[in-house]
């Protein structure tokens, strides 16, 4: 590397700080550190980091390295990378073509909030395709210009992720992510940067790959910590702690809760990204019940489950995942008559969501009430659940 051990020992204790992004780009390959662990891109050309007006700056590079056209879903993806490749003359952006772009993206999180992600993917894709791939392709603009598109195309890309994700297709889902991610490296926003592995680490615990959710959930509060964002802190704390749950390290999971209360409470409301609206206390109350039911405290997850339902509105899949998540907690205790009224509570609000994951949760309900599958309320829960296509075949 380079470096004798006092100047390796002076940037441990951080008395002296690298801003070389070639030095720390050389040193990540070395040490085989992981592309999502630092906040910068590996492949970077920083020399022309603060060049202005370049009508080229990183577009072709950025394509290549996201790959808009291949993650389309549909028969027409191979097609749409063809023009992407060939687009119009180039043209100069503005503040008016990324708040627009921030106003589609905001329809259709609020589509996917309601609805899920088999509501709203398609049309999101679409928009990718025929109105995002053109942009990236062929704008020009200052450098903060630059710097705000990429940033809200990286927004775009991570909802089209949790649609992907939503509706069951972890491969589709993951790959938008990782352009996510790419995006907001090119944004230089680490904030951006750590809420896309925190998005990616809890695809992980959600596909049961704990080390994996672990890995990322510490990557993305690394990052946190140095933004100062307390609220973000809190939610990738409350990440580990789920992840370490998981790989039923308890008293790692109590240290991370302790942090993500602590940062919680240190919480302003002006003061977090209004990508990060939905981090509040039904949301941490939600990850906190999660993390203690894996730790086999379903009292103390039965309480954070029914703090959970004090929900914004409008976030309706939202409320079949807490609802179901307390069915769950008090079908773990016994507790049969009640855990089937929040189930039923469940089902009633899952027709008019379009989500592989309520299907998962309500799903788990059923698995955690079949040792009393016997009792009549159970199986009238179950043929609720079989008229509504849940499948039941794990508690047969």
């Amino acid at each position: 590397m380079g470096l004798s051990q006092g100047q390796v020992s002076r940037i441990e204790r951080g008395s002296t700080n690298t801003h070389d992004l070639e030095k720390l780009a050389k040193w990540s390959r070395l040490l085989h550190i992981p592309r999502y662990v630092v906040w910068f891109d590996l492949t970077a050309q920083v020399e022309h980091a603060t060049e202005e007006d370049e009508p080229d700056v990183d577009r072709r590079q950025l394509i290549k390295s996201v790959g808009v056209g291949a993650v389309l879903l549909g028969t027409e993806a191979s097609d749409a990378a063809g023009r992407v490749l060939t687009a119009s003359p180039s043209r100069v952006i503005g503040k008016k073509d990324i708040d627009s772009l921030r106003y589609w993206t905001q329809a259709f999180r609020q589509a996917d909030n309601r609805f899920g992600g088999g509501e709203s993917l398609q049309q999101a894709v679409a928009f990718i395709k025929n109105r995002v791939a053109p942009v990236l392709n062929t704008s020009r603009g200052s450098s903060k210009i630059r710097c705000d598109l990429f940033a809200a195309v990286a927004e775009l890309f991570q909802l089209a992720g949790w649609m992907s994700y939503d509706i069951g297709d972890q491969a589709v889902g993951r790959r938008f992510l990782h352009q996510a991610l790419q995006l907001a490296r090119e944004a230089a926003d680490r904030a951006l940067v750590a809420e896309m592995l925190l998005g990616m680490s809890h695809q992980a615990a959600f596909f049961n790959s704990p080390d994996e959710a672990l890995d990322l959930a510490m990557a993305a509060r690394q990052l946190a910590e140095s933004t100062g964002i307390a609220a973000l802190v809190a939610e990738a704390a409350a990440m580990e702690a789920h992840a370490h749950a998981l790989r039923q390290d308890a008293s790692a999971s109590h240290r991370a809760l302790g942090h993500a209360e602590a940062y919680f409470c240190r919480m302003r409301s002006n003061d977090a990204p209004t990508w990060l609206v939905y981090f509040d206390q039904a949301y941490l109350s939600a990850k906190f019940a999660h993390t203690l039911r894996e730790l086999g405290q379903a009292s103390d997850a039965e309480q954070f489950a029914r703090q959970s339902l004090r929900m914004t509105e409008g976030y309706d899949r939202g409320r079949v995942f807490n609802t179901a998540l307390l069915a769950g907690t008090l079908a773990d205790q016994g507790k049969v008559d009640e855990a089937v009224a929040y189930a039923s509570d469940a089902l009633d609000l899952t027709p008019s969501v379009r989500s592989t994951r309520t299907t998962a949760y309500m799903t788990d309900v059923a698995v955690r009430l079949s040792p009393f599958r016997q009792q009549p309320a159970v199986r009238g829960v179950y043929k609720q659940m079989t008229a509504q296509r849940i499948p039941l075949r794990r508690v047969a």
